[in-house]
């Protein structure tokens, strides 16, 4: 993924460094990386819920094309959890 490289390099590391500091695996770094759509990975939520935290948010759990629409509703929970919680609602209240 492009965003990631960019947040890398921008950081002056290498792949090799930032997943070093990261614990996380330098091939498998590569392989969500990579150029070629059709051999790109895609990292699991826990994954890149991570990497969303390495990068102080510059690659976000939504920038990954798998992950995207279970990010949006998990981003549309909260916020409707935070709507319920103001207005004296438990949050299952909402998404029911």
């Amino acid at each position: 993924m492009q965003k990631l490289i960019q947040h890398i390099e921008d950081a002056n590391l290498t792949l090799r460094e930032f997943a070093r500091r990261e614990g996380i695996s330098p091939s498998f770094l590569s392989e969500i990386t990579a150029k070629d759509p059709d051999k790109r990975k895609s990292p699991s939520l826990a994954m890149a819920v991570k990497l969303e935290a390495a990068t102080n948010g510059a690659v976000s759990v939504a920038d990954w094309p798998k992950l995207a629409e279970v990010a949006n509703a998990v981003h549309g929970l909260r916020r409707g959890d935070a709507a319920s919680i103001r207005q004296g609602q438990s949050p299952k209240a909402v998404t029911q």
